[in-house]
């Protein structure tokens, strides 16, 4: 009769093991991000709630069944390159367009949100917004909502459209985040249209802080990470059920301590 050697038992318990653990493993893969947003218009929105202040990602026309509101953390606004210019987001770099360092250079690829209501079929078009806030609630009825995080492959800047002109950044990473990178928001009165432009594909997380000074007294911060994609493809990212990895590390421990049981007790 044909014996296995122990290193060959072994081995193929260990691979039996881990590609059981793997196809588990696997049927609990899910999406970066639960919600991608490549048309339609969505706001940056300070909302003041149970005397604090949140930032959430407001749906400005929401279609029917539509949430009103998403989690910035699972959301993310997708931007492409397409030869089909009625879903392209890709530009070459206007000269007016000086705010991206000196590695951008004129004519070079940017990717843009959608400039207006008009172009929110293209790209998503992304306001600044606390609309929901009532006047009276914060002095001068003002917020004011500072970029005080980055990261992403390239540079991001974030401005008014100002169409044929020369935009004048409220937010801008080529120099570094300081005190001027700032809007100001007005409660209670709808919402700003921004254009914001980022360099490089990948995925870009901008980090703002909304502020204000209440009028009975009292300051309220609130922070909240939006994620920009540019040729982002939303993969499924692998994460282990709770307790999948130890039941089947523990299954192959034991299928393994068997066999070394009756080897000995045969040797005996």
């Amino acid at each position: 009769m044909r014996t296995i050697s122990a290193r060959r038992l072994t081995a193929a318990v260990l691979g039996t093991a881990f590609a059981a653990l793997t196809l588990l493993v696997g049927t609990a893969a899910h999406a970066q991000f639960d919600t991608e947003l490549s048309t339609g218009h969505y706001d940056i929105e300070i909302e003041f709630e149970d005397d604090a202040l949140a930032l959430v990602v407001g749906v400005d026309d929401p279609l029917p069944g539509e949430p009103e509101f998403y989690d910035p953390a699972t959301t993310i606004y997708q931007l492409q390159t397409s030869a089909d210019p009625a879903i392209n987001d890709q530009f070459p770099r206007p000269a007016s367009f000086d705010f991206f360092g000196p590695d951008v250079d004129t004519g070079d690829p940017i990717w843009l949100t959608a400039a207006g209501s008009n172009d929110q079929g293209i790209a998503p078009l992304v306001g600044l917004a606390a609309e929901d806030i009532a006047p009276g609630t914060f002095v001068n009825d003002q917020l004011t909502l500072r970029l005080v995080g980055f990261s992403g492959p390239g540079q991001a800047a974030g401005f008014l459209p100002v169409p044929g002109g020369t935009p004048t950044p409220a937010f801008r990473t080529d120099n570094g985040l300081d005190a001027t990178d700032f809007a100001t928001i007005i409660t209670g009165a709808g919402h700003t249209d921004y254009v914001f432009a980022f360099t490089a594909p990948g995925v870009y997380a901008l980090t703002f802080e909304a502020s204000g000074t209440l009028v009975s007294g009292g300051t309220r911060t609130g922070t909240g990470t939006y994620n920009f994609g540019v040729n982002f493809v939303n993969v499924p990212v692998v994460v282990p059920e709770a307790g999948t990895v130890p039941l089947m590390l523990g299954a192959g421990c034991s299928v393994l301590g068997g066999l070394v049981i009756r080897r000995r007790g045969k040797k005996a």
